[in-house]
């Protein structure tokens, strides 16, 4: 299982008040830390959902769907995350961008190693329409992306990562429901859970930015 968790939600704890020190980006609000505190509460995990899944490690149809659709669904954000340095001087997203890769990419890595194990395709990105997996960006929203500088950047990438990160979600909720494999289930709780806090990391900046 992913250890990845713990260290994540203490980075994102410390980036949520981070203030940006940007010559080119003056009328940033500053923000109270109060205002963004993260209510732990607000993203418990429900083991009670995990009550019928067994715990012989075997994977369904559904493990299987959602370790090969949360592959590609996770190169995108890293993509998107890298786009970062060179397109904005935002303290808070470049210091995001780097937890976003890191915990994705190992993710990434942890899934295809349980879809060698499912006797399942690990390249399963091919086998998906991208355009039918929720929160994945269409080619011309990512070119926007691309384009964009600043400002303009910040309020862009924000609206697009948590659009994804919804996507995401929706499709962790989906396993929870329907998956077998007591550690995919414990990912999905995990990809919930930390990409619920930077949702609304994220929504809290597009307020102070004025996006």
């Amino acid at each position: 299982m992913l250890s990845v968790t713990g260290a994540t939600t203490a980075g994102i704890a410390g980036l949520a008040t981070a203030d940006d020190h940007d010559e080119n980006h003056d009328h940033d609000s500053e923000a109270d830390d109060d205002d963004h505190e993260h209510h732990d509460d607000d993203h418990e995990h429900h083991d009670d959902n995990h009550e019928h899944h067994d715990d012989d490690g075997e994977f369904n149809d559904a493990d299987v769907a959602f370790m090969q659709g949360m592959i590609p669904h996770h190169e995108q954000a890293i993509e998107m995350a890298e786009l970062v340095p060179d397109r904005t001087d935002s303290r808070r997203l470049c210091d995001l961008a780097p937890e976003i890769i890191k915990v994705q990419e190992a993710e990434i890595e942890q899934l295809r190693e349980w879809l060698e194990e499912a006797g399942a395709d690990a390249g399963g990105d091919h086998d998906h329409d991208h355009d039918e997996m929720e929160g994945m960006l269409s080619e011309e929203e990512l070119t926007e992306l691309r384009e964009a500088e600043g400002r303009e950047f910040d309020c862009l990438f924000a609206e697009h990562m948590i659009f994804h990160h919804e996507g995401a979600i929706e499709m962790s909720e989906d396993v929870l429901e329907d998956g077998r494999a007591k550690r995919v289930t414990d990912l999905a709780d995990e990809i919930i859970a930390v990409q619920r806090e930077e949702i609304e990391m994220m929504e809290c900046w597009r307020d102070d930015w004025g996006c």
